[in-house]
Order: structure tokens, then sequence, then C-alpha cells
């Protein structure tokens, strides 16, 4: 009879390690993914021998990845872009430890080696938990489907339900079913342990936090609690300076774009004035005694303006862009500014923007696309494309 494994009377993890232990190579499917549930069954996987023997298909990002499987990216760009979120996900949260560094170095000495390899579905999600163990002679011995993640939580502690698949015509069913999805499925490889590489280089604390998420300071046998209370306050700290300098870059923001519409307006109202005002014939003889007839008159043509009223405010806005040639990337949010190679968001995206990065105005109009503004820029990498111009900030 099947077993079922509930993690509550029947725990999952002893039964899929004693499966690895008898095992040589194996296929996992999971919709999550870190380095604390990973580390469970690394001691039984890296006794293997050489060459591809475990096949690792992750399923799913958080919210804020989720926009990446709409398409439009390019190839390349999309990897690296997947890699950073899968890698962002390995260790979920806390201040790293000496342990998990190392868990980590080894992590990325098996990609390297190809002992272990890692896809991305795509562009469909999957959520499914499969976990297929072979023996030496390329037969699955032991099928495991059912809601345990491979993280920490989802093989110990969280309440799931996973069933073992006894009948072997059921196993060689799910084996081509995950043989489907790996050849399908998007390859991270190289863009992951490029990842690695940098935030072992950065060191433990590029890990304390994630964008979007709170700092948390766990409270282990390895920590003290006051080594705690001061890496949870350090971690909040930094939060608020952020977000205080986000502050003082918004308002500087919104004072410039107002101080910038005041001047255009003042110099609107000016010139229409002066048109009103024209004086007559005698006006214009007696003055020809005064002082005053030295100076040249200024009129609206000899500044070189057009004698309307105030454009509109998205006119306003578009003149402003195009005198200017300079900006930078204004308040995201922990998200990226996407540069397309046309106006909209559905066109290809060639490259992406943090916060704060500096871009050059090109001379093209400003377009309306959508029912936003499009500004044409240059990136310090020399790729142009268009940008949503209300997250730039035009520097005079």
């Amino acid at each position: 009879m099947p077993r079922i494994f509930d993690n509550i009377e029947a725990h999952f993890l002893p039964a899929l390690q004693a499966a690895l232990q008898a095992a040589d190579h194996a296929d996992i499917c999971t919709g999550y993914f870190n380095l604390r549930g990973w580390d469970k069954l690394d001691a039984g996987i890296s006794r293997w021998g050489g060459g591809q023997q475990c096949r690792l298909l992750l399923g799913m990002l958080d919210n804020a990845g989720r926009d990446l499987r709409r398409g439009g990216f390019d190839p390349g760009l999309l990897r690296r872009m997947v890699a950073e979120r899968i890698g962002g996900q390995l260790l979920t949260q806390g201040q790293r430890t000496a342990q998990d560094s190392a868990l980590l170095r080894r992590f990325r000495d098996e990609l390297r080696s190809g002992r272990v390899a890692v896809r991305f579905a795509y562009p469909e999600e999957e959520h499914t938990k499969l976990y297929i163990v072979y023996a030496a002679q390329g037969i699955a011995t032991s099928c495991f489907l059912g809601s345990s993640n491979l993280t920490h939580s989802g093989l110990t502690r969280q309440g799931e339900t996973n069933t073992e698949i006894l009948d072997q015509a059921a196993c060689a069913g799910r084996v081509r079913w995950f043989d489907g999805k790996w050849q399908a499925a998007l390859d991270i490889q190289a863009e992951l342990v490029a990842y690695i590489e940098g935030q072992l280089t950065a060191g433990p604390a590029s890990a304390a936090y994630l964008p979007g998420r709170p700092a948390y300071a766990p409270i282990a046998t390895t920590y003290s609690l006051p080594q705690a209370v001061a890496a949870n306050r350090r971690a909040n700290e930094q939060m608020l300076n952020r977000a205080h300098q986000g502050s003082v870059r918004s308002c500087r923001t919104t004072l410039s774009r107002l101080l910038l519409l005041l001047v255009l307006l003042v110099v609107a109202w000016s010139v229409g004035s002066g048109l009103r005002s024209q004086p007559s014939a005698n006006q214009q003889a007696r003055a020809g005694s005064s002082p005053v007839a030295a100076f040249p008159t200024v009129t609206a043509s000899s500044l070189g303006l057009n004698p309307t009223v105030a454009a509109p405010p998205k006119q306003v806005a578009a003149q402003a862009t195009a005198v200017s040639t300079e900006a930078i990337v204004g308040k995201m949010r922990g998200q990226r500014l996407l540069v397309h190679v046309k106006p909209g968001r559905g066109a290809s995206v060639v490259e992406w923007l943090n916060e704060g990065v500096r871009v050059r105005l090109l001379p093209e109009q400003a377009v309306q696309s959508e029912g936003r503004l499009w500004q044409h820029i240059s990136t310090a990498s020399g790729k142009t494309g268009w940008v949503a111009a209300d997250y730039l900030v035009i520097r005079p």
C-alpha cells in the first residue's frame, strides 16, 4: 500500500533521504527552493559519482518576478533576470552565517561540475512537487508526488501531503512527464553560477535582507541575544535611511517639475501681455525721445518663443524633456525601469535600469502611448530605447 507523508504522523524527509542513499541519481521538480532545504539532501547527492546526477527543475518566482513570464525579453537578459530572482530566494531570511556561506560554495561547485543541473519552467508557472530517485540501472526506484517544496519548512515542519508511487508504470509516466518539462525549460545554469559567485564575493552582508521584505535576525544557537538585537537594529536603520533618501529624492523631483512649469507659465504670460499692449504711433514717437528707446524692444520672436497661450501640461513636460540632455531613473520601489525597443509595454526589452542610474535623453520628441509619455534615451552601456518618462528625473 502506498505510504503517505504528512510531516505530522509520518515525516517525509527521512523517507526521501533513505531513498537517496540507495540511489545514484535523481530528478526533482519543485515550485520554490532554498539552500536550507537543499542542505537536507546534499549529503546523499554529493556522494554520487561525476556527471549530471541531479536535475533540478524550478517552477515559481516571487510576485515581483512574475512579469518576466509575459515575454518580449532578450533571451540572455531573461536568463540573467530569472537567475537573479532564483538566487535571491536561496537564502530567504536572516543574516548569512559561516555555515550558510559554506553551503552556498558547495552548491556553486556542484553547479560548476555539472553534478547538479538547474532549469526554470518557462513561460508557464510550474507548481508540481515531484521527487524521482533512480537506481544504478536507470530505473525509477522511488517516486514521491505531493506538496512539499524543496525548502527547510516544506521538508520538515509544515503540514504536507506526499504520496509514494509504487506502481512502475505510473513511475515511468512521471519520468516521461519530467523529461518533457526539462526539455522545454529555460537553462539558467551559467547565470546562476555567476550570481552566486557575486554573492560570495560581496560577503555575508549582501544576504542580510531582500528588497521588499523585512530584515530578520534569527536567535539561534550560533547567536547570542545581544548580537541578534544589534543585527536587527542595523538592518532596520538601513531600511529607514533608504526610505528617508527616497522621500527626499521624491520631494526634489516634485519641486523641480513645479519650478520648471512655473517658469514656462511666466514666460508665456509675459509674451502674451507684451503682444496685447503694443504702443500706438504717438507713443512710439514719444518713446523715441526717451532714454529707454536706446534699448532694443523685447518681443516674442526675439526670444524665439511662439506668441500663444501656455502649452497644456503634457506639452510642457514634453518641451522640458526636449531641452534637457540628461536624466536619472527616479524612485522605483524595488523594481527596475525597463528599456523597450519602441514605445509601449508590449515592445521587446533591451535592458533594465536600477534606481539612480544616469541616462542621456535623445533629441526625439517624447511620444504618447498607452496613456503615458515615452522618452527615447541612451544608457551608459550604449544601448538606446524608450522608457516611461514619468520615471525619469530631468537634469536641467
